[in-house]
């Protein structure tokens, strides 16, 4: 019997990153080259940060 191998939530969040930023990367890159000057706002959500964001102590 093999012993499963678990995946803690920091190592599937960073690999998630990694795989996530080269998907968008080609598009990133490729609207620098061929884009004018863009003022749009560039939203970030973040999802599990435990309450990094907050002033609660």
């Amino acid at each position: 019997m093999k012993p499963t191998q678990t995946t803690s939530r920091r190592d599937f969040i960073k690999t998630s990153a990694i795989i996530g930023g080269a998907l968008a990367a080609p598009a990133i890159l490729s609207s620098k080259v061929s884009a004018a000057e863009n003022r749009e706002m560039l939203r970030v959500g973040l999802i599990g940060c435990e309450g990094l964001m907050t002033n609660d102590k």
